[in-house]
Order: C-alpha cells, then structure tokens, then sequence
C-alpha cells in the first residue's frame, strides 16, 4: 500500500491556497505544522516524559485556555515530536502536558514541530528541554532527567557523539550543576 502525505500548502498568483499531494516516503516532514490531536502514528505508551508526575493541575490550566480559545498556538514553544520513519511512530519530544490538555479537551488539530528521530533522541530531548519555558522543573525531576539521559545515552550506538557528553555538557543542557551529574553518575555506573 502506498502512503500519501500532504507535503506543504502553496499560495497560487490568484492569493488561493493549494495542497500539493505527493507520494512520500516519510509520512511526516520536518518542520512546524498542524497535524490531527488524535494521530494514529502518536504513540504516548513509550515513556519520553521525564517528570515524575503528571501535573493535573497545569493540564487543567492549559485546557482551560485552549476551550476559551485564549491558547496562543503560534506563539511560543510548539509541542516537538520525533517521527520515527522506521517504526512509524511519533514521540513527543517535549510538551506532554500540553499534548494531554488538547487530547482531553477534544482539539481537532494541535499545532506541533516534527523533526526527524527515534524514541531514544525524543526521551534525550525531554531530558534536556523541560524548565526553560512553560511548567517548571523539580529538583526531584531534574535528579530523575540527569539518571534517565545518562541510562539512555548508553543506549546509543558507540559512534554517536552524544555518548560521551561530559558532566558538563550535560549540567549546561539540563540546567544543573555538573557536580550533581558527576554524582549522579557515580550512582549509575557502580
């Protein structure tokens, strides 16, 4: 069975806008986009979230706004989600609570950036991407994203860089002290 994806939207000399339906290979392209809330490729069964809790009480904030309509989607951070080609799946990358609001709210189409990846770049994503926008991270969350990112560069292949990120590199993405991952660290690999 061949798949068909709408490609992109281009705007004819006459100011209408077309769809350009080519036969594609990934069925997702990177980029920001518009795509349906409930998308069969979306798979929230894998665990990317690194927070320890769901927090209700933020889902229900965010819900709130996106049912009054007052939900900025244009503006500020996108959900990012990793399409996985072979497996044909996307990963939320970062935004779960966001995602979770629009599910539970009904929306038919969220607004979203797609890149290209696996679940292991989704999970090393939102290690690295909570507490710089949006609900803030615990130190609990924080000591949980140090421990989950270095267990999953481990399951990287042996020539990626990403494999020998220093303390350093990792407190700076994560936004910790590099002596709280050098500890943490010690915890993992003894």
């Amino acid at each position: 069975m061949k798949s068909y994806a709408i490609n992109d939207t281009k705007e004819s000399s006459a100011g209408e806008l077309t769809f350009h339906h080519q036969k594609s290979s990934p069925i997702f392209s990177e980029g920001k986009q518009w795509i349906k809330t409930y998308n069969p490729y979306l798979n929230l069964e894998c665990r990317t979230q690194t927070r320890l809790y769901e927090n209700r009480g933020i889902i229900k904030k965010y819900g709130q706004a996106m049912f009054e309509g007052n939900w900025k989607w244009l503006e500020g951070e996108p959900i990012v989600l990793f399409w996985d080609e072979k497996e044909k799946h996307l990963f939320c990358g970062d935004g779960h609570h966001r995602l979770k609001a629009a599910q539970e709210q009904y929306l038919h189409q969220i607004y979203v950036e797609i890149r290209l990846g696996t679940f292991l770049d989704a999970k090393i994503f939102n290690c690295t991407s909570n507490g710089t926008h949006g609900h803030r991270t615990t130190n609990k969350d924080k000591r949980n994203q140090i421990l989950t990112l270095l267990k999953t560069l481990d399951l990287l292949p042996i020539d990626d860089p990403r494999r020998r990120w220093s303390d350093r590199e990792i407190a700076r993405r994560i936004g910790v002290d590099h002596k709280t991952v050098g500890r943490v660290r010690r915890y993992v690999h003894n």
